[in-house]
């Protein structure tokens, strides 16, 4: 099957778009405390009338702010966050997991036309376990945190960048193409499966770090400067359904 290219990750950065579209609808917007309606001072010949522009509430705040919106993000349902927050490893691994077993599923049943294989189910389902549940829940929410702690715009754009060119190219996608060489040689690991995933890896370097970073650099962007500690892999696992759609298209056979 013909790589995927452009349309499709675009299709991905629309998909975010909608989300944080269907967010600013879905706000409740008050009217600030402090807010007093702005006055206008009129000149009546010798004396100055002070008048209360008539601007209702609903002109004032007709669209939410980005910080409204950020906070509602932040917020989310109180039973869902203190799940998070009380179990954050457990529930990345389940939540990763999943995320990678219905993105197979749906690619194989709803995009491909080709018989359907459980192998790869359960290749993906080992990929979503292990490296983007385990190992991803260290390198976001330990390692990059540690070395760039908070949320100032530098230490941001080192995080996004320390995933997008360390993390994936060296980890995620080398990790991935193992897994994938592992299967298909009968579940036997040894140094020629490791050699042989790297070359293949290396063959699709290119196209596969392009589509990598056209979802994960503004992708990374939410989760190190909007999303708190406990809801980061379940925001990258919404997104990275998408992304590993494509991954399984591309390089799921």
């Amino acid at each position: 099957m013909r790589l995927l290219r452009f349309p499709v990750l675009a299709l991905l950065q629309s998909l975010l778009l909608v989300f944080f579209s269907c967010t600013a609808q879905s706000l409740e917007v008050r009217q600030p405390v402090f807010f007093q309606p702005p006055t206008r001072i009129l000149s009546t010949g010798s004396h100055f009338v002070s008048t209360t522009v008539q601007t209702t509430q609903k002109e004032i705040c007709k669209h939410p702010t980005t910080q409204q919106v950020i906070n509602v993000i932040r917020g989310g349902n109180a039973k869902a966050q203190s799940f998070l927050q009380n179990h954050p490893f457990s529930s990345a691994i389940a939540i990763t997991t999943c995320n990678a077993i219905v993105a197979d599923l749906m690619t194989q049943l709803f995009l491909e036309k080709n018989p359907y294989r459980l192998s790869r189910t359960l290749l993906f389902a080992a990929f979503g376990l292990l490296y983007q549940g385990v190992v991803q829940y260290t390198l976001v929410n330990n390692v990059w945190e540690k070395l760039f702690p908070g949320t100032s715009t530098k230490n941001v754009v080192k995080k996004i960048c320390a995933m997008n060119l360390i993390s994936d190219p060296f980890l995620f996608l080398p990790v991935f193409y193992v897994f994938k060489q592992f299967l298909a040689d009968g579940g036997i690991l040894s140094l020629s499966v490791i050699k042989a995933a790297i070359v293949t890896y290396k063959t699709n370097a290119f196209i596969d770090l392009r589509n990598s970073w056209l979802v994960w650099f503004p992708g990374h962007a939410v989760t190190y400067g909007v999303m708190p500690a406990h809801k980061r892999i379940p925001w990258m696992a919404f997104l990275s359904l998408f992304y590993m759609m494509v991954l399984s298209l591309t390089r799921g056979g």
